[in-house]
């Protein structure tokens, strides 16, 4: 076979297939596993290639590997972090507790619901008015 048949030939036995809207997908998709390909044919040039002969999915194995090892513990979201539950200490105690106005609405700890009310001793704690007391009456005990 021809270099471009057996391009075609990997390709399509290793295709990284994720179905998505965007157009440019599989554009991009195809140029990774045209880079990746072209990679593994220098890579059998290589004396390393001599001593450690890799077919096309043990060489894609091995990048998957090299990068899952260099950037292990690196992980980067842009997600919010997840607020730490309030002490059972600040919730048993029988005083000081009321609503403030939040500026943010945030998900309410009992209903689940939307709310821009808070306690105010618990930090970090939305509630309506209507679970507030179901609230700090659960977590009495």
């Amino acid at each position: 076979m021809g270099g471009t048949d057996r391009m075609d030939q990997n390709i399509a036995n290793y295709r990284v297939n994720i179905r998505i809207k965007k157009w440019w997908w599989p554009l991009l998709v195809f140029c990774l596993n045209t880079f990746t390909n072209n990679a593994c044919c220098l890579y059998r040039k290589t004396a390393a290639a001599r001593q450690r002969r890799l077919d096309y999915l043990g060489f894609l194995r091995h990048i998957a590997l090299s990068y899952v090892h260099k950037y292990r513990g690196r992980v980067v979201t842009n997600r919010p972090v997840m607020e730490v539950s309030v002490s059972c200490e600040a919730t048993r105690d029988k005083g000081g507790h009321y609503l403030i106005n939040n500026p943010t609405q945030r998900r309410c700890r009992q209903c689940n619901g939307n709310t821009k009310k808070a306690c105010s001793k618990c930090p970090s704690t939305p509630l309506h008015e209507k679970c507030f007391s179901l609230y700090h009456e659960t977590h009495q005990n």
